[in-house]
């Protein structure tokens, strides 16, 4: 909240983050288990949060303009109206109740089988969310998934959680085979990851092909 200089008087002003907090406050205790997953896991199916609100609800929700609703053929998909209400009700979320959000519609993704093209990715950045760790084969099928449409912020935190996954024997190969096809950079050795790269053991000596000057973002933050 701020103040403000009026005629003869100061009167608060109310910053855009609490004016949305008061939104989302107006819709109810109800609501709030849907509007967390919604912020956490959207686009969701609208089979998915029936199982956290009554139709009603969310009924309600739309018509106060919070969320939209999408059909797309047979599908149902449900979003947040706006991306900062998503980033107010993270901000809120506690930690453990993240984690629990994002495995349980991981699970409810699995018991449905997958039938978006990226359900895998998705599964994969929920997993490592919630954990730090994810299934190899949901990463290496996320990764691919977000390599086919060029999305290489997306694509390298997979392809390096899963070049770290423990008794995988193509592990060093993945590893040196996704920086360079991803960043342009051809590491020395197996063991040797770009700067800035959490790789346990061996020096951090790279070579930078031309490529990697022409990256419209750093890999390394």
């Amino acid at each position: 909240m701020n103040w403000k200089p009026g005629r003869g008087c100061w009167h608060t002003v109310n910053t855009p983050t609490e004016l949305i907090e008061q939104r989302l406050a107006a819709a109810g205790p109800a609501s709030r288990t849907a509007l967390e997953l919604l912020a956490l896991c959207a686009p969701v199916p609208l089979a998915d949060l029936d199982e956290t609100a009554p139709l009603e609800v969310l009924a309600s929700l739309e018509a106060a303009g919070l969320i939209t609703v999408v059909q797309d053929g047979r599908r149902t998909r449900v979003s947040l109206a706006h991306p900062l209400y998503g980033e107010v009700l993270r901000a809120k979320v506690p930690a453990l109740r993240s984690r629990s959000v994002l495995l349980r519609q991981t699970q409810r993704t699995l018991a449905r089988g997958r039938r978006r093209a990226d359900d895998a990715l998705r599964m994969a950045v929920w997993q490592l969310t919630a954990t730090g760790r994810a299934d190899a084969a949901l990463l290496r099928e996320g990764a691919a998934t977000a390599l086919r449409a060029y999305d290489y912020c997306q694509a390298l935190p997979l392809l390096t959680t899963d070049c770290r996954a423990p008794g995988d024997a193509d592990a060093d190969a993945r590893c040196s085979g996704a920086w360079s096809h991803c960043c342009g950079v051809r590491c020395r050795d197996p063991e040797i990851a770009p700067p800035g790269a959490t790789w346990p053991g061996g020096t951090l000596t790279c070579v930078f092909s031309e490529s990697s000057l022409k990256l419209p973002w750093s890999p390394w933050g």
